[in-house]
């Protein structure tokens, strides 16, 4: 819990539910994702402190899970319901990334825990002060490009208050609140679209 505390507070509370591709050239590429659970409760013996604790009642759990893969073809790559696709060449490449929002989307409840009672709980269980109310309220999508290339354009269709989208030379960031995926603001899905261009040789 401590590492996981530490890493929140170094890095922002909207990098709990997050995921993070990063392109090579032939759109193959590297995946890590984080998202805040409720754990259950460790049996007797398990790792960890709790499993030994005593004269004090849990009055909250919750685990940061952090994932790293590879995969071959970003067009294969789903993230629940998040879908990729990409084409226009090697001159002008373009990355978009499909959204669904509403109460049928399957990745808000794959990022974060629906119930705010209980994402409070275990956030406030990660971090315990003000801000632990918002660990886990927002989602953050990043996509890096290869480093010899530079981000030309990343913008988002669809609105909600508080959707917001940025980019510097090789990463674009989308940050989506959770009450926009849930639908709260419209319910349809919301399309990211990011360009980019080669500006040096590989490897140079």
């Amino acid at each position: 819990m401590v590492a996981a505390s530490l890493l929140l507070s170094s890095c922002g509370e909207e990098d709990a539910s997050s995921v993070r591709v990063r392109l090579n050239a032939d759109f193959s590429g590297t995946i890590s994702t984080s998202s805040v659970v409720i754990p259950a409760a460790p049996a007797a013996g398990a790792p960890g402190v709790e499993s030994v604790l005593s004269g004090a009642t849990i009055t909250s759990r919750g685990e940061l899970v952090m994932s790293t893969g590879t995969f071959a073809a970003l067009d294969q790559l789903k993230v629940a319901d998040i879908t990729f696709e990409y084409g226009g060449g090697p001159k002008a490449p373009f990355v978009k990334v499909t959204i669904p929002r509403g109460s049928a989307a399957q990745w808000p409840k794959a990022l974060g825990i629906p119930d705010e009672a209980l994402r409070i709980a275990a956030a406030k269980a990660l971090v315990p002060d003000a801000k632990a109310s918002n660990i886990g309220s927002i989602a953050t999508l990043r996509l890096t490009v290869p480093d010899n290339c530079k981000i030309v354009s990343a913008g988002v269709s669809g609105r909600g208050r508080g959707l917001n989208t940025a980019a510097d030379e090789l990463n674009a960031t989308i940050t989506i609140p959770m009450a926009v995926a849930r639908g709260e603001f419209g319910t349809e899905p919301l399309v990211w679209h990011i360009t980019w261009e080669t500006v040096k040789p590989a490897g140079k």
